[in-house]
């Protein structure tokens, strides 16, 4: 409050120190105050201020004076209280005001600390570059960089709450490491430390129909029992309407464990593939 009581006088216009009848409503105060055996004087050409040299305009410096045109005002003292308190009261409405404004910022930062923006990550390997392809058409839908998993950072992976995860068949009829790729480590290795429980994962595989009918796209079965294993749930189930292949260990019933592409006998059909199911994962919680 005590800042509020000093603002007008902090802001007042300096001449107003020379007018006449400016500082009379004060002149008890200091007159009983002040006695003059208080200030001696220690040279005879000495002079103080007196109230009288306030109010005339013999002291008043020349860039101070008040021309004439100017009115002298002069106010009670009542006035001048009632002044003083109305602009303290004012000063203290418009300061909480402040505050409050302030503050706001705070909160809200608080409020987006606490609410974590969700992550994914693309993730494939590949042998002949045709799971790159597909990884590239997914990519253009979801906006992710594809990351080799050969080259993933863990920890970043570990972040995520959603991964997309393709993979080639290679090594058709094996029970394990059927990609051929680094995805053969990376299943049996650091993925078997990792807790993905509340994290979901979505499959994507790359066959060849016409080659190896009897194992089209087997490596997405090893995928998703090896993900389901450390926790995740397991999304993007993908019609098996369309294709033309013998057998798959990765059909559930009429649906494959997620996205199947053949880049050696559909490559027409990948691009639009992708779109679909992009949209599809999304909708089942994948944030991309």
């Amino acid at each position: 409050m005590v800042a509020f009581f000093l603002l007008p006088s902090a802001l007042a216009d300096q001449r107003q120190l020379y007018q006449a009848g400016f500082m009379a409503p004060y002149a008890s105060t200091y007159a009983s105050s002040v006695s003059s055996q208080m200030y001696a004087p220690v040279a005879p050409e000495m002079i103080y201020a007196s109230e009288n040299m306030y109010a005339s305009p013999e002291y008043v410096p020349a860039q101070y004076a008040y021309p004439a045109a100017y009115p002298v005002y002069e106010q009670e003292a009542s006035n001048d209280w009632s002044n003083v308190a109305m602009l303290a009261v004012a000063g203290a409405v418009v300061g909480g005001v402040i505050g409050y404004k302030t503050k706001q910022p705070k909160r809200a930062a608080a409020a987006r600390a606490g609410s974590p923006e969700m992550k994914a990550m693309l993730l494939y390997s590949t042998t002949t570059g045709n799971t790159e392809t597909a990884a590239g058409y997914i990519a253009a839908e979801t906006g992710l960089e594809p990351v080799d998993i050969g080259d993933v950072d863990l920890d970043a992976m570990k972040e995520c709450d959603s991964l997309i995860c393709g993979a080639p068949t290679w090594h058709t009829g094996a029970d394990s490491e059927r990609s051929g790729t680094a995805w053969d480590e990376f299943l049996y290795g650091d993925l078997t430390g990792m807790d993905l429980n509340g994290k979901k994962v979505a499959i994507f595989g790359m066959g060849d129909q016409a080659g190896y009918a009897d194992n089209y796209c087997d490596a997405m079965d090893e995928l998703e029992e090896c993900f389901k294993k450390q926790g995740a749930t397991v999304v993007g189930n993908w019609s098996s309407d369309g294709y033309d292949h013998e057998e798959s260990k990765s059909i559930r019933g009429d649906k494959f464990v997620g996205c199947a592409f053949d880049e050696d006998n559909q490559p027409d059909l990948s691009e639009e593939r992708a779109k679909k199911w992009v949209e599809q994962i999304k909708g089942e919680g994948i944030t991309c």
